[in-house]
């Protein structure tokens, strides 16, 4: 149905081009020329090229309706839902009685749609199924976007409590990017675009440049390197990565020069990625070049089509025998199938649960992630991730890092690039970080940057940097309940590194403050851990449950943070104090709170920590239940105080 609208409407707007052209006694003026390429490039579906070239045209010739209706549609097909909506209204505007309106209500629903204003859309698609007659197939079709429509409605009232961030410019283009892989937790990225590289810039029938797979690496500051190939750059098939699995060693790819087939690739001792099965037994005509492997390599799941001429596609599973060979693909089952397109599915590293795509009547528009357990030999019925992870237009190849602290996913929604773009999603809220920094004479703190990159065995991937303003403050929102090492840089030098600790936060708008002291000139920086980390809740001790001395999870966290300070200073140490609180007798407490010391003592010195560098405080010299924090509960006196010192 949509491309019935489509050519309905290059066919408006060719016949009003030609005719307006007639009208001209001989050549075209510039104006002429840029509309005509325009339209060239509209036709092509180029929708980037032509929504530049269309912007062009309205600035000059702003009364011209056709082009505001073309740019209109334009915009629909990158991520400039706003501008859609003007400028479809602007069209009808100026000529409503030219056959703008033809179309009209189909397209605004559509805009409307797409940038979540789903009660207006729902209002047009009406208007335009009103115009259709009842044999109409395209009814049909408007039906179900007025379903999806007012799922809309309802993700939108109870949205999931997660946090998206797009990924960074360099890695995002206005072109598709798609099919993010996370590797090294964190510190690697492997992702699939059509952007246009190298000097042999072909482009498919669609008009797209061939896609490539990219892979980018951080620093140790978070900073994202360029992106490099593994596939060939002037290739003219596309290339898509899919997944990593045993252990990252091994990796699920799509070969469009190889009879559009899934293959398996291995990474040798030089770095070069190998073919190691073409899995002939699930390449046919039919498949699409979605799949997912289990982290043993034995289950594959993949979607293709029930024919050659079918458009939509279902998932099907195939099994590795102990002969080494495939089974015969079976259909997942009706439950996860549907009439419509399901692909782009991803198993947990568990193998519990998949993540599908599918832009059912059960979407909110377009594709939408679908999640299902397993349970014994059957999955679940499917369950929409609901909004944000969904928005109203396409939203596929949604994968969970391994200690599911990351989930990341390619995003066709208002606010991106263009066309598709990646997203990483965390299920805690985005704190923001309120800083400030005093600065020596001749330093201009707008010459200066902080960076914040995650790090620790568990932590949830993320970095970030932001600029000084001239008065030493800054802003920056990061991902909460994470650890980050803290770089502030000034003119290429290191001014001062230190570690920071987040607790969790669950609502949205949370902020804290945090003051960055920098070392005099000529004055070594105090090293005591409650001033090298600053924050509105310091992390400058260990808390334990009642009447226990065994560390829990955000013990082992800070301790982390204590260990990789440790590690790269070796004029520190470490004194480690035991508390209790005020419950039990004293003598049983003073035993207690040796204890707690002595079990943080020994994370550290098991860590690769020598014994002569952690100080554990004698249970005489004041420790016990005699020393309680301020306007603290009962569980923070429960406690170890940590402190570094110099030797």
């Amino acid at each position: 149905m949509e491309k019935a609208k489509y050519y309905l409407s290059i066919l408006l707007v060719t016949s009003f081009l030609f005719g307006a052209t007639n009208s001209i006694s001989k050549g075209y003026n510039e104006v002429e020329k840029l509309k005509k390429q325009a339209i060239q490039e509209f036709s092509s579906k180029r929708y980037h090229n032509a929504e530049e070239l269309l912007l062009e045209v309205v600035q000059k010739d702003p009364h011209d309706a056709w082009f505001h209706y073309s740019l209109g549609i334009s915009s629909l097909h990158t991520s400039s839902f706003e501008r859609a909506i003007y400028h479809l209204h602007k069209a009808y505007e100026l000529d409503a009685e030219k056959g703008v309106d033809k179309t009209f209500s189909y397209w605004l629903g559509k805009a409307y749609h797409q940038n979540h204003q789903f009660e207006l859309a729902i209002s047009e698609y009406k208007k335009y199924t009103g115009s259709l007659s009842n044999h109409n197939s395209e009814k049909q079709d408007v039906e179900l976007l007025i379903k999806q429509a007012e799922n809309g409605l309802a993700y939108l009232k109870q949205p999931s409590n997660m946090s998206l961030v797009k990924m960074e410019e360099g890695i995002n283009s206005m072109y598709d990017d798609h099919s993010p892989i996370v590797a090294n937790n964190g510190h690697t990225i492997y992702y699939t675009s059509k952007r246009g590289v190298g000097e042999n810039l072909e482009q498919d029938d669609n008009g797209d440049y061939y896609e490539k797979v990219f892979a980018i690496q951080k620093n140790e500051m978070g900073v994202w390197g360029s992106p490099s190939f593994l596939t060939n750059r002037n290739s003219n098939v596309h290339h898509a990565c899919i997944q990593l699995f045993d252990n990252e060693r091994k990796m699920l790819v799509f070969n469009g020069g190889e009879k559009n087939s899934i293959q398996i690739v291995n990474k040798d001792l030089f770095g070069n990625w190998l073919v190691t099965d073409k899995l002939d037994a699930i390449n046919d005509y039919k498949t699409d070049g979605h799949a997912t492997i289990s982290e043993d390599g034995k289950t594959i799941v993949f979607s293709k089509h029930v024919d050659k001429y079918k458009e939509n596609g279902d998932l099907y599973f195939s099994e590795l025998n102990s002969d080494g060979v495939w089974s015969k693909p079976e259909q997942l089952g009706s439950h996860i199938n549907s009439k419509w397109d399901e692909t782009a599915p991803y198993l947990s590293t568990d193998g519990t649960v998949l993540f599908f795509a599918s832009n059912s009547d059960k979407s909110m528009g377009g594709y939408d992630v679908f999640k299902s357990e397993k349970k014994g030999t059957s999955w679940s019925e499917p369950i929409n991730l609901g909004y944000p992870i969904n928005s109203a237009y396409h939203d596929v190849h949604y994968q969970e890092n391994k200690d599911k602290t990351l989930a990341v996913f390619a995003s066709h929604r208002e606010g991106g690039n263009g066309q598709l773009d990646m997203y990483m999603a965390y299920d805690v809220q985005m704190i923001k970080i309120v800083g400030s920094m005093a600065f020596h004479d001749g330093i201009n703190p707008e010459d200066v940057s902080v960076y914040f990159n995650s790090f620790g065995e568990n932590h949830r991937p993320y970095s970030a940097s932001v600029k000084l303003n001239s008065d030493g403050s800054f802003e920056k929102e990061l991902v909460s309940d994470n650890s980050y090492k803290v770089f502030v840089v000034h003119a290429g030098e290191l001014m001062k590194e230190e570690l920071i600790r987040l607790d969790r936060v669950i609502d949205k708008g949370s902020e804290i403050n945090y003051a960055v002291q920098l070392p005099k000139e000529g004055v070594q920086l105090d090293k005591e851990f409650s001033d090298v980390v600053k924050m509105a809740c310091e992390i400058s001790h260990l808390e334990f449950d009642f009447n226990k001395s065994s560390l829990k999870k955000e013990s082992f966290e800070t301790l982390d943070l204590v260990l990789d300070q440790l590690k790269k200073d070796p004029t520190l140490k470490v004194s480690l104090t035991g508390y209790v609180d005020n419950i039990g007798q004293e003598k049983y407490n003073h035993a207690l709170s040796g204890s707690r010391a002595n079990v943080a003592a020994d994370y550290l010195i098991m860590k690769g920590i020598k014994e002569d560098r952690v100080k554990v405080v004698e249970v005489g010299s004041g420790a016990g239940s005699s020393n309680k924090l301020e306007d603290s509960s009962p569980v923070h006196n429960r406690r170890t105080e940590v402190k570094l010192f110099v030797k």
